[in-house]
């Protein structure tokens, strides 16, 4: 059984964040979302508190099965649980694009033509 990319409910997200210092915590300038089943989408400025931002975020993500996201694992969701810790989407299973990315590179030479792998 085939099923199209929209039949899978995800959000896909990403923060831009400046980063801590003298003991501050890391804040959220920007927040984008996609849902591509709906095709709702957010894509926000954020100069104050993040949490109006990341309740439409929440709302958002509502009927989502999953989230997906580059680095999401590592970087945003730990400052999402930081600064939003009922965020409904900490219950979704991540799918974090950055371990392609490190499946993809190799520090191994690549072979010239003719060569066996």
């Amino acid at each position: 059984m085939s099923q199209s990319f929209s039949q899978f409910k995800g959000v896909v997200f990403d923060l831009e964040v400046v980063p801590s210092g003298d003991d501050q915590p890391p804040r959220i300038i920007m927040l984008g979302a996609l849902c591509p089943d709906s095709g709702a989408e957010l894509e926000l400025k954020i100069s104050g508190d993040p949490v109006p931002a990341l309740q439409k975020l929440d709302r958002l993500s509502e009927d989502a099965s999953f989230v997906l996201g580059h680095n999401i694992i590592e970087h945003d969701l730990p400052i999402l649980r930081k600064t939003y810790p009922s965020l409904s989407l900490h219950s979704l299973p991540a799918i974090d694009t950055f371990t392609f990315v490190a499946v993809g590179i190799s520090t191994e030479p690549v072979p010239s033509s003719g060569e066996r792998l």
